[in-house]
């Protein structure tokens, strides 16, 4: 866009810096995944002492529902949203405190 004369001078002048990011891969959206996965389990063990099996399988699924190359890491959130935390509020509210959690 810069390239292309788009933006006037004027407003290309009050940015002291400009910074290109590359887009996410499937791999680099599965760590995301993977982290953000693993940050969830520890607290929600910490919280309500409830163990989330955190599988590859598990793993795969949300970073592949969570995948847009255009919108980044973003939608990742959301199909946690979706897949993990709503199926652990659903276990919570049947009543469960404790115990082991595998979502396939």
């Amino acid at each position: 866009m810069i390239l292309d004369g788009i933006f006037v001078p004027e407003f290309l002048n009050r940015f002291s810096g400009i910074v290109f990011f590359k887009s996410l891969g499937e791999t680099n959206v599965r760590r995301v995944t993977e982290l953000m996965l693993i940050e969830f389990r520890d607290r929600l063990f910490e919280d309500k002492k409830i163990k989330l099996l955190v599988t590859d399988a598990l793993i795969d699924k949300v970073a592949s529902a969570g995948f847009d190359p255009e919108f980044g890491a973003r939608p990742i959130k959301r199909a946690m949203e979706e897949i993990v935390e709503n199926k652990v509020a659903d276990y919570i509210i049947e009543g469960n405190t404790e115990g082991k959690l595998k979502i396939l």
